[in-house]
């Protein structure tokens, strides 16, 4: 490190100041220094002397990391999960010290649901985890989890700045519906008799037709397809490939000779609703 030519009888000297760029962990070296005794005329006496000194220091690393889950899933990106409206919603917030000192006073907290909890001690690569709950609202939903930690020595004491992070999460709230209309010669006969039709047909040959119509609405928020629009008599009727959210189809009209008196047939209409990318959900 140095030669110090002199160091008078009780006296003190020093080394210039050695700068090393500091490592991570625990840090040890040991300095050792010796010398030869001289009378004032400079002529060694007894043996060099030697005496040595070590020093430690701690390469600090302190750093936090969060992960925000939505309903078990890590839904970085909107749109997220999709979730029926109100439906349970759990946000687990899982924090882990990534650094290599303890941390104290881990404050977790939520941009939309506020104060989470607080960890109040989180060791060197440890992890711990909060939860808040809601219910799921229509439409798209995203929220930001932040954590905040105070890294400590070995005896508790706070030797710097926080260390920080965040994570987002999404998730989409989702209505299912399907509305079916079927009318009777323009009429929605839902409720006995019905319309009345004359089966005397003009001119009087051949026979009166009825006609039935379809119609089917998509009232949920998502949407529609594969519906498939049958009839407890006619039997199938079509499958409408897609019907967007709140939109309507029909299936072409069906022509059917009319009977005499009293006549009843009942359609369904079901169909599978799906996310923008075409997921099947509900």
């Amino acid at each position: 490190v140095c030669v110090i030519p002199l160091i008078a009888a009780g006296a003190t000297a020093s080394c210039d100041p050695v700068l090393v760029p500091a490592v991570e962990g625990q840090h040890r070296n040991d300095a050792f220094a010796d010398g030869q005794t001289v009378t004032p005329e400079g002529v060694p006496v007894g043996f060099p002397i030697f005496d040595e000194d070590p020093a430690h220091y701690f390469g600090a690393l302190p750093a936090i990391s969060i992960e925000k889950s939505t309903n078990d899933a890590d839904s970085d990106v909107a749109p997220g999960e999709f979730i029926p409206v109100g439906a349970p919603v759990v946000w687990v917030y899982e924090v882990t010290n990534t650094g290599n000192v303890d941390l104290v006073d881990v404050a977790v907290s939520d941009d939309v649901e506020g104060p989470v909890c607080v960890i109040p001690f989180l060791g060197a690569g440890q992890s711990d985890q909060c939860e808040a709950f809601g219910a799921a609202g229509l439409g798209g939903y995203a929220n930001v989890g932040s954590v905040v930690g105070f890294p400590v020595d070995d005896q508790g004491v706070i030797f710097t700045s926080s260390v920080s992070d965040e994570d987002p999460s999404h998730y989409t709230g989702f209505t299912l519906g399907i509305d079916l209309e079927k009318f009777v010669n323009g009429f929605d006969a839902d409720v006995a008799p019905g319309p009345f039709v004359d089966l005397r047909p003009v001119g009087g040959d051949g026979f009166v037709e009825v006609t039935f119509e379809f119609v089917v609405t998509n009232t949920g928020s998502l949407d529609l397809v594969d519906v498939l629009v049958s009839d407890s008599v006619l039997g199938d009727v079509c499958v409408i490939p897609l019907i967007a959210a709140g939109a309507t189809a029909s299936c072409d009209p069906v022509l059917v000779p009319a009977v005499e008196g009293q006549h009843r047939n009942d359609a369904f209409a079901d169909g599978q609703t799906v996310t923008p990318e075409g997921v099947p959900v509900g």
